[in-house]
């Protein structure tokens, strides 16, 4: 009994109990109690008494709050039996059961017996389905009380409430005296909650949310299984909606923060750009000079000027002595070309270098050390001739070189 008190303080936290009384002219007198779970404590929120229609009720309690009924006075039987398994017939000998709903109060010391017409029981749930509400539970007479029974400070012989005197011990109720006379302000102490005896059925049914009473058996009325269903489905719904608004808050929240961190290191940044947009500018322009001089550079072919000079300079060091340079051509003309087509056409990569040296063997050597040189592709042939008369040869070289020169 307690694991499922517990459970139910956990998974509701407002919950509403009507108790309806309904005078010989039809109309009802109705009570309102609206209990709260607050930290797992049950309180009162608010009770309030009508003698007018359901209206109310929207304004005081929302659609998807669960409404506990308890239901007494006129259309309602109530009749104490000797025996626990009693019947409808036991009651109403011509009574057919498709036409009444039976109540059955079962305790250790009585019993009773609780009927109404089922089309009058159906007219009263419709008024509270009209109106958007949805009924879990409903029992007939004064038999909620039973379950204060066990929950009362002081214990005592007697309830005093509304149209009832009702008779108790400690096992529930012993019999029932319908009071015509109007109730004494009666107060009651249950579990350090003081209650009026005008709020006791309202307050009692719903109580009845939170502590089960296994005493009361009430026969489950049509559609009750397909109305609680919907009930829990919209429930359901709403608590899916909810989860889904907050989930998609949370995403907003999230990409809010994200979108803040970016926009404010890109506010950062654009203001280091601008703080460095002069420096970006002389840069480029440095650079647009740098590559406007390469490009004069290249047409006065100046790197290759500077080979070339480096070139010589190499070919002066390592010339040995005994030869006498008369002549260095670089590039020379192509003079087949001029003979043939009248251009003038110079051989890029030849070198031509004439001079004179008494004997072959100093050419010679001077040309093995040329061929090591790292500009040099390969040499021709050497081309000599002595002169007796001067005694000395002339020669010719024609060095190729490599198209990328390594100097």
């Amino acid at each position: 009994m307690f694991e499922q008190l517990i459970n139910k303080l956990k998974s509701t936290k407002k919950i509403g109990g009507v108790a309806i009384h309904i005078l010989p002219s039809g109309e009802w007198e109705w009570g309102l109690c609206i209990l709260e779970n607050k930290n797992n404590v049950v309180d009162i929120v608010d009770f309030k008494q009508y003698t007018t229609s359901l209206d109310h009720l929207q304004k005081n309690l929302s659609a998807d709050t669960p409404l506990f009924l308890c239901i007494d006075g006129k259309g309602i039987l109530h009749k104490k039996q000797t025996d626990r398994h009693f019947t409808l017939q036991q009651m109403l000998p011509h009574a057919k059961s498709e036409e009444f709903y039976l109540q059955k109060y079962i305790s250790e010391s009585s019993f009773f017996a609780s009927i109404i017409r089922k089309d009058h029981l159906h007219e009263i749930l419709d008024q509270f389905e009209q109106l958007g509400f949805h009924v879990n539970q409903v029992s007939l007479g004064p038999f909620c009380i039973d379950t204060l029974i066990p929950l009362l400070d002081q214990p005592t012989e007697a309830l005093e409430a509304q149209y009832y005197q009702v008779e108790i011990n400690q096992h529930g109720i012993l019999n029932l005296d319908k009071s015509l006379h109007e109730p004494s302000n009666q107060t009651y102490r249950i579990a350090d909650t003081s209650i009026n005896n005008e709020m006791l059925f309202a307050y009692a049914s719903a109580l009845a949310h939170f502590v089960p009473n296994d005493n009361i058996l009430m026969q489950s009325w049509q559609g009750q299984e397909r109305a609680s269903k919907s009930w829990k489905a919209k429930r359901q719904y709403q608590l899916s909606l909810r989860v889904g608004l907050m989930a998609i808050f949370s995403l907003l929240l999230i990409n809010f923060l994200v979108y803040s961190l970016l926009f404010n290191r890109h506010k950062t940044l654009k203001v280091n750009y601008e703080e460095h947009a002069v420096q970006i500018k002389q840069l480029e322009n440095i650079k647009k000079e740098i590559q406007q001089n390469e490009i004069l550079l290249n047409a006065l072919n100046w790197q290759q000027s500077v080979q070339i000079a480096t070139i010589a300079d190499q070919l002066a060091l390592c010339m040995p002595v005994s030869i006498n340079l008369e002549e260095l051509q670089v590039y020379p003309q192509d003079m087949a070309r001029w003979k043939k087509e009248k251009q003038i056409v110079f051989d890029h990569g030849i070198i031509i270098i004439r001079g004179h040296c008494k004997q072959p063997l100093y050419l010679q050597k001077w040309t093995v050390r040329l061929k090591k040189m790292a500009w040099v592709d390969y040499i021709d042939t050497p081309q000599y001739q002595y002169q007796d008369a001067d005694q000395k040869g002339s020669f010719e070289l024609k060095i190729h070189l490599k198209k990328r020169i390594k100097v």
